[in-house]
C-alpha cells in the first residue's frame, strides 16, 4: 500500500535542490576536512578506511565492509567537539548493524534497519530513530531492496509516533549514497553520490544530523511522551489564536490513529484527555489539514453561528454536531507548523527534477556482484515518470482541535439498533448541512459519531467539517474526488453523472482546467476589471461549463449513508454467528450451520474494495447485478428489503433530480433526507437486540481484506484499519 501512495516514483533532486531541507549548517565542513586530513582519516581525498578498495571489491560481509563507516562518523563527531567556537550539543548517534529490532510503542513491527542515526539511551526504540538507513554492499538491482525498506522505515516512523512531523534517511549501495526527506506532503531523495570521494557532502550530511535539534530533525515538541505510561500517554499543547500561551491537555491516550496508515494524508489521530480546567473528558484531534481550505474550527463556528441566527427549532440541530472547546494551528518555536515555510524552509519542490523509481522495472534483472547496474532500465523508467506524470505536492498545516465529548466511532457500536440510530442522527445533521446551504463531502464511518446525553441517552453526531462547501458554489474545487473509497457515491467514485438521459450524457465528459480551480478565487474581480466584451464572454461561458460538468451534491452525501448501512449488514454478521476469540479457520457454531461466512466475505469484499472504479459497486447499486442477499444470516436478510427501499428511493431521486438538460433540480434535495431517514427507521425497529462485529477479524491473513470498510493495518488494535481516503 506504501508504494500505491507514492505511484511507484518519488522526485529525485539534486544535492543543490535537496540541501535546504537538511538541518541547518553547524560547521565550517573544508576547515573540519583539513583536520581530518592532517589526523590521517583522510588519505589522497578518500576516506582511509576505503583508500584502497570501494567496498563492492572488498572482502567480507556487507557488516564488515561498512563497520569502518561508523568510525568515520564518530571521527567526524569528535572534530566538531573539539573545535573552540562549537558549542551545539549532540542530538544523534549512529549505530551499524544493530543485533536487534527496535521497539515499537504502539504496532508490532519485526523489520530491522541496517543502522540508524538514534536518540542515544539503553533501549533502541523506533520513536529514537531520527535517520533510518539501509546498506547493499552491491548496486545494481540490489538498490531496489534498500528503497524498500527505507520507504517503509519512514512510512512506519511517521504512523506509529505522534511526535513526528518529518523524518530522513540515507541508503547506500557500494560508494554511492543517497539522501532522502518524508514528510505528510511529500518524499523526495537526492541523487546518488560517491560518499568515499565527496567528503564535504559526508562531513556536511553527519554533522548536521548529529548537532540538529529534535524539532529540526522533525520532532514535535508541542506533544511530549509521559514516561513510563502504558499504553503510551501524552501532554499536548493546544494553541488557539488570540492567545498568548497554549493549553496543555496531560495524560492524553490515543483512540484513533488509523488516519495516519498513508503516508501523504492529513494523519488524523485522535486522543483521549481530560479538561485541565473541569477534568471532564475531552478529544483533541492532531490533523494534517489542508494550507487551502479553512479548518474544521472555523467550519463548525461557522454552522453553528449560522444555527444560532436561525434560532427557534433550528437550534435543535446543533446537538447532532460535536461541540468545539478551542482549536488552532500547532507553533513549533512561535511559527506555524506548515509542510512548506517551516518543515521544507520555504524551499518548493522544483518543477525540473527527474524521477527515482521505487520498484524494480520488469527488464531489469539480477546482475553478478560488482557488475555495473542495468542503468538503462533506470532511465527509462525515469524518462516515463517525467512525461506521465504531474507532482502535486499538498501543502498541509498542523492542526489541533479540542471537542467538548469523546465520541465513539460507529464501527465500534456492537447494537446495530444503536448504528442504526447514530445513523438517522448523522441524516439530520446533513439535513441540518442542507438547510444551512452546505454539502459535507468526506461522510464515513470515521465521521459519525455518538456520545451519551446528560440523560444517558444515545445521539449520533456528524463530524469532520473540513471539507464541507457551498451547495451553490461554482467553485470547480467541488467537482474534486473527496470522500472514503468505500462509502463514496457511485457517481463521486466515477466522477460523472450516470443516471442522466442520453441525450444530456455528454456533458458528463465535460473537463475543468485545473488553472481555472486555481484562478477561480479571482473570476469575480476579472468580472468587474474585464473591459473586453469578449473576455467577458469567456468568463461566463467557462461558469457555465462548470455548472453543467459533475458536482457533487446533496444526494451524494445521503447515498454514503447508505453504504454505511449496507457496511453494517454485510460486513458484519450476528455475535451469536462467530466463534471467540476470533481466528481465520475458526468453525461456525453448529446452530448457525446453514449460514457460510467465506459465501458473505466474498460478496462484502466486492461490495467494500477499498479501491476507486470498482465495477460491482456502481453495477449493485444501479441494479445492473442483483445483490445478493442470500449470504447473508437469517436475521440479517429479512432487513435488507428496507436497504432496497431505500436505495430505490435514491435511484428515482437521481434520475428525475438529473433529468432537467440544464443543470440538477434542487428540489429534491429535502426530500431525499426524510424518506431515507424513514425507511433507516424501519431498519431499526426490526434490528430488534441484535449484537454485531465486523468480518474483517476473521479473514483469512494471506488475503486481502478491506470488509470493514477501511485499509487492513498490520498490526491493528482493537479498532479496525483505515479507511482510504481519496482526495485528489
Amino acid at each position: 500500500m506504501v508504494m500505491e501512495d507514492l505511484d511507484g516514483a518519488i522526485p529525485e533532486l539534486s544535492w543543490e535542490q535537496f540541501e535546504p531541507y537538511l538541518p541547518p549548517k553547524c560547521v565550517d565542513t573544508l576547515a573540519v576536512k583539513a583536520r581530518l586530513e592532517l589526523s590521517g582519516a583522510i588519505v589522497d581525498n578518500r576516506w582511509a578506511a576505503y583508500r584502497e578498495l570501494d567496498p563492492s571489491k572488498m572482502d567480507g560481509h556487507q557488516d564488515a565492509v561498512f563497520a569502518p563507516l561508523e568510525l568515520i562518523v564518530k571521527t567526524i563527531i569528535s572534530e566538531c567537539l573539539l573545535s573552540s567556537s562549537f558549542d551545539q550539543e549532540q542530538t544523534l548517534e549512529l549505530m551499524l548493524n544493530p543485533d536487534q529490532v527496535p521497539i515499537c510503542s504502539e504496532r508490532k513491527n519485526n523489520s530491522r534497519p541496517d543502522g540508524a542515526l538514534r536518540l542515544p539511551g539503553p533501549l533502541y526504540l523506533w520513536n529514537g530513530i531520527g535517520v533510518s538507513k539501509e546498506l547493499k554492499k552491491f548496486g545494481g538491482v540490489h538498490v531496489y531492496d534498500n528503497r524498500r525498506q527505507v520507504v517503509w522505515s519512514m512510512h512506519h516512523i511517521l504512523r506509529d509516533d505522534p511526535t513526528r512531523r518529518f523524518t530522513f534517511a540515507i541508503t547506500t549501495e557500494d560508494t554511492q549514497m543517497r539522501l532522502w526527506f518524508c514528510s505528510r506532503s511529500v518524499m523526495v531523495a537526492t541523487k546518488s553520490f560517491n560518499f568515499v570521494t565527496d567528503l564535504e557532502k559526508v562531513i556536511r550530511i553527519y554533522s548536521s544530523f548529529a548537532f540538529a535539534t529534535k524539532p529540526e530533525l522533525g520532532w514535535d515538541p508541542t506533544i511530549r511522551v509521559v514516561p513510563n505510561t502504558n499504553p503510551t500517554r501524552y501532554d499536548i499543547d493546544v494553541h488557539t489564536d488570540g492567545e498568548d500561551k497554549p493549553v496543555t491537555y496531560r495524560n492524553a491516550q490515543i483512540i484513533w490513529d488509523y488516519g495516519a496508515e498513508s503516508l501523504h494524508c492529513r494523519a488524523t489521530r485522535v486522543f483521549k484527555t481530560t479538561d485541565p480546567a473541569t477534568g471532564a473528558p475531552v478529544a483533541v484531534k492532531d490533523v494534517w489539514r489542508d494550507y487551502d481550505r479553512p479548518s474544521e474550527g472555523a467550519n463548525v463556528d461557522m454552522i453553528m453561528g449560522e444555527i444560532d441566527r436561525r434560532g427557534g427549532r433550528f437550534a435543535d440541530f446543533k446537538k447532532y454536531f460535536m461541540q468545539v472547546e478551542r482549536h488552532g494551528d500547532v507553533r513549533i518555536n512561535g511559527q506555524v507548523d506548515d509542510t512548506h515555510q517551516l518543515i521544507m524552509r520555504d524551499t518548493p519542490v522544483p518543477p525540473n527534477h527527474s524521477w527515482l523509481p521505487l520498484i524494480k522495472p520488469s527488464k531489469l534483472v539480477d546482475v553478478a556482484h560488482g557488475d555495473r547496474p542495468m542503468l538503462d532500465g533506470l532511465e527509462t523508467t525515469d524518462r516515463t515518470r517525467a512525461q506521465n506524470q504531474q507532482l502535486e505536492v499538498r501543502r498541509r498545516v498542523h492542526y489541533r482541535i479540542v471537542f467538548a465529548h469523546v465520541g465513539t466511532p460507529i464501527y465500534q457500536l456492537p447494537s446495530l439498533k444503536d448504528r442504526c440510530r447514530v445513523l438517522i442522527d448523522s441524516l439530520k445533521g446533513l439535513e441540518a448541512l442542507y438547510r444551512l446551504g452546505y454539502l459535507h463531502r468526506d461522510v464515513s464511518t470515521g465521521n459519525i459519531l455518538c456520545v451519551r446525553d446528560a440523560s444517558n441517552n444515545l445521539i449520533g453526531k456528524l463530524s469532520d467539517l473540513e471539507y464541507i462547501m457551498a451547495i451553490d458554489s461554482d467553485n470547480p474545487a467541488r467537482g474534486v474526488r473527496t470522500g472514503t473509497v468505500d462509502f463514496m457515491a457511485v457517481e463521486v467514485d466515477r466522477m460523472a453523472y450516470i443516471f442522466r438521459p442520453q441525450d444530456v450524457e455528454k456533458q458528463d465528459e465535460i473537463k475543468i482546467d485545473p488553472s481555472d480551480v486555481d484562478n477561480w478565487g479571482n473570476y469575480e474581480d476579472e468580472d468587474k476589471e474585464t473591459t473586453s466584451e469578449d473576455e467577458r464572454k469567456e468568463v461566463e461561458a467557462l461558469k457555465e461549463q462548470i455548472r453543467l460538468a459533475f458536482r457533487h451534491n446533496p444526494i451524494h452525501d445521503v447515498e454514503s449513508h447508505w453504504w454505511i448501512m449496507a457496511w453494517n449488514l454485510f460486513a458484519h454478521a450476528p455475535t451469536s454467528y462467530l466463534p471467540s476469540p476470533p481466528t481465520a479457520n475458526s468453525s461456525v457454531p453448529a446452530s448457525e450451520s446453514t449460514w457460510h461466512m467465506g459465501d458473505q466475505l466474498v460478496v462484502s469484499n466486492r461490495l467494500f474494495p477499498g479501491t476507486i472504479r470498482a465495477p460491482y459497486r456502481r453495477e449493485m447499486f444501479t441494479k445492473e447485478v442483483a445483490l445478493d442477499t442470500t449470504v447473508l444470516p437469517a436475521e440479517i436478510q429479512p432487513l435488507v428489503r428496507h436497504l432496497v427501499e431505500a436505495q430505490d428511493k435514491l435511484l428515482s431521486t437521481y434520475k428525475l433530480a438529473e433529468k432537467p438538460p440544464t443543470g440538477i433540480d434542487e428540489s429534491l434535495y429535502l426530500r431525499i433526507h426524510s424518506s431515507v431517514i424513514r425507511i433507516f427507521k424501519k431498519i431499526m425497529d426490526s434490528a430488534g437486540d441484535i449484537q454485531v462485529a465486523s468480518l474483517s477479524k476473521f479473514q483469512d491473513p494471506e488475503e486481502p481484506t478491506h470488509v470493514s470498510g477501511k485499509r487492513k493495518a498490520d498490526a491493528p488494535r482493537t479498532n479496525p484499519p483505515a479507511p482510504k481516503k481519496s482526495k485528489n
